[in-house]
């Protein structure tokens, strides 16, 4: 494991540990130890890290299609395909 992987790791836990989800750009809910992995194999070098309280919130409102649209226009900008 490289030193930007081990570092990368340790603040997935950390956040992971606080009470956080992470995602991977499909919304796929993912480990800390897989997050590198994750957000580098698809070159978008992005994970999204989303608070228990705003799950619960958006799970309520219904919002969770809302999210996924969300995600889905931010991989495109990070990819360069939106416009």
């Amino acid at each position: 494991m490289q030193n930007n992987e081990k570092h990368f790791v340790w603040v997935a836990r950390k956040y992971s540990c606080k009470g956080y989800t992470l995602y991977d750009v499909h919304l796929h809910s993912i480990r800390p130890d897989h997050c590198y992995r994750a957000a580098t194999a698809d070159g978008s070098n992005a994970i999204f890290v989303i608070s228990a309280h705003e799950e619960d919130q958006l799970a309520g409102a219904g919002g969770l299609g809302q999210l996924k649209q969300l995600v889905s226009m931010a991989s495109k900008a990070v990819a360069g395909t939106v416009g």
